[in-house]
């Protein structure tokens, strides 16, 4: 889920990182989970188009995505949010300088060639603290078992983590979001495009094009709660960037609406119904809804984003 441009909390510690060639003083971000131990914290980069077949771009930024959305799932890990690794789409960076600059544990970096139906990914998790590789694995798939192969990504990075799920957990990574290969490539294609309307262009013309992708998707697979929410995103953030209209949220909250009849814990849509509460002035919905996402999805990102407007119009500046 990641439509906020704004500075997250992990931003903000960049400046405080040190010299990129000191990395015997670098310290990853402490967070501890309930039962006292440290969570891991893990940045998905864009995955790499070695190919460079332009009609298969939208995998770089949206297969990374994917992976940090199903990751975002699991609390004994912290995920870097689609938001943050947005920027080093199409550059070829030092995966360890990058994850010391993110003040994360792990990276993981990726590329992928496409011919046909068929894509080669080729990735590998790496320790950001030692330089170790912690995994590294090329995995093959068709055009149908893209699901399978995310899903195989992100075991793998839970797996090099050495982070065990609960049985919940299990049941929520094995979940797929669609059975329709085609309905889930429109899904990546219009998460690529939203992605580069919010982080990169702000052009109306990305927005219509994800819109598109999102409705095709629907129409593929009519109980596809992902694409309802994608869909519900971009009427928000139309409002959000100033190219929208008021009634923009009432087709945000009619998209929302039927993501969560087929599924309740659609978090990208919860949050953005929060912000559509506190554009109505609706602080009492606001507030009741961020305490119980904090205690259901306590590693999204977005929804301390979302937290820290509410207690800006609290007039709370220093939470």
């Amino acid at each position: 889920m990641n439509w906020i441009k704004g500075r997250t909390g992990s931003e903000s510690s960049v400046g405080l990182t040190p010299s990129i060639n000191s990395y015997t003083s670098f310290a990853p971000d402490i967070s501890m989970t309930s039962a006292g131990s440290e969570k891991k914290s893990v940045a998905i980069l864009p995955f790499q188009n070695l190919s460079g077949d332009a009609a298969s771009s939208f995998y770089e930024f949206a297969l990374a995505d994917a992976v940090i959305t199903e990751l975002a799932q699991i609390r004994s890990i912290i995920v870097r949010p689609s938001s943050v690794i947005a920027k080093y789409q199409g550059k070829d960076v030092n995966p360890r300088d990058t994850g010391k600059d993110l003040r994360v544990h792990a990276v993981l970096s990726a590329g992928f060639i496409r011919s046909g139906d068929k894509l080669r990914v080729t990735a590998q998790l790496l320790d950001v603290v030692t330089g170790d590789i912690l995994w590294s694995d090329r995995i093959d798939a068709e055009g149908s078992d893209i699901l399978t192969l995310q899903d195989a990504i992100a075991q793998r990075i839970l797996e090099g983590l050495r982070l065990e799920l609960t049985d919940l957990e299990a049941e929520k990574l094995g979940k797929h979001a669609t059975d329709n290969a085609e309905a889930w490539e429109e899904y990546l294609r219009g998460r690529d495009n939203f992605g580069r309307f919010i982080f990169r262009t702000i052009d109306a013309e990305d927005c219509d094009a994800a819109m598109a992708n999102f409705k095709r998707a629907i129409e593929l697979d009519p109980h596809f709660a992902l694409a309802y929410s994608g869909l519900g995103a971009c009427y928000a953030n139309r409002v959000f960037k100033g190219l929208g209209e008021p009634e923009d949220y009432t087709y945000a909250e009619a998209a929302f609406s039927k993501a969560f009849f087929y599924d309740q814990n659609v978090v990208e849509a919860r949050v953005l119904m929060v912000m559509i509460y506190l554009a109505r002035s609706e602080k009492k919905k606001a507030r009741s809804e961020i305490e119980l996402l904090e205690k259901q999805f306590p590693n999204d990102a977005a929804l301390y984003f979302v937290k820290g407007v509410l207690h800006r119009l609290d007039g709370k500046y220093e939470q």
